[in-house]
């Protein structure tokens, strides 16, 4: 069983045995408690409209997110590692393959946002997401199931990682991993120097938050590796620190970040 140790108090917090230590609903809560941080960009409510898609049982889902820039939506099925695959799949195919008819949906969406979140959307605006664009499907789970990413992403849904930890003393501490929604806030494409490996160039280097030869952490595919800034000749360069790169060298890339200012590297 997994452990984290919090240095500023010394104290370990223990990975929480889910079967044993809560119900799907205290899950769903300690989600809804802390989603506002988690994923910034969005406004997330619950939603209980029963979604039907043809051919299949309806289902009703858990929650919903939409993106303050009506950008995106998703639909969110909140699960515990114990239930089988079969059943989380029946879900998410209705909802990737679900009819959502805008006016319902949406005047529901605003009133839940006004009730759960004191936030008044632009209905109109969600109208038209709802209607030119079908909801991503987003299944959050409390530990890490591998099997289901592989037969799950055949219906373009992610699964996201939501992992409880508790100390002694009762405090909470999570853990995040997966493929959930990121927004970014700035963006610089990238590419490999032609001549010297590991030496990123970036594009647009006002992304940065870095001097020349000052070091930055970027996360790639979930792992944060470390890079300087090197300034030639009015480019920027990072190059990477340390032994083996674990990012291809004959890709495109995009360098952005996120709301919690994040430095994030993603194939173009």
């Amino acid at each position: 069983m997994a452990r984290i140790l919090v240095t500023s108090d010394q104290s370990w917090y223990d990975e929480l045995a889910v079967i044993t230590s809560y119900y799907e609903s205290e899950f769903e809560r300690k989600i809804r408690q802390h989603i506002a941080y988690v994923f910034p960009d969005y406004h997330t409510i619950s939603f209980k409209l029963k979604v039907e898609a043809e051919m299949r049982e309806p289902k009703i889902p858990d929650l919903v997110m939409i993106s303050k820039e009506y950008k995106d939506w998703w639909i969110v099925e909140v699960e515990l590692s114990g239930h089988s695959l079969d059943h989380v799949k029946d879900q998410v195919i209705v909802f990737s393959e679900g009819t959502y008819n805008r006016f319902r949906v949406a005047e529901y969406i605003s009133d839940k946002c006004k009730k759960e979140i004191d936030i008044d959307i632009d209905i109109e605006k969600l109208k038209e997401l709802i209607k030119n664009q079908q909801p991503k499907v987003l299944v959050i789970v409390d530990e890490p199931k591998p099997e289901w990413e592989t037969k799950l992403s055949k219906y373009g849904t992610n699964i996201c990682v939501f992992q409880v930890f508790k100390n002694i003393k009762g405090d909470e501490s999570f853990r995040l991993d997966g493929k959930y929604p990121e927004v970014a806030h700035s963006e610089s494409h990238c590419r490999y120097h032609d001549k010297m490996p590991n030496m990123l160039v970036v594009l647009s280097p006002e992304i940065l938050d870095i001097h020349e030869n000052e070091d930055m952490e970027i996360n790639y595919n979930g792992k944060t590796i470390k890079w300087k800034r090197i300034d030639d000749n009015g480019s920027v360069f990072l190059k990477l620190i340390g032994g083996i790169n674990p990012v291809p060298t004959n890709k495109t890339y995009v360098l952005f970040k996120d709301a919690h200012n994040r430095f994030i590297l993603k194939l173009n």
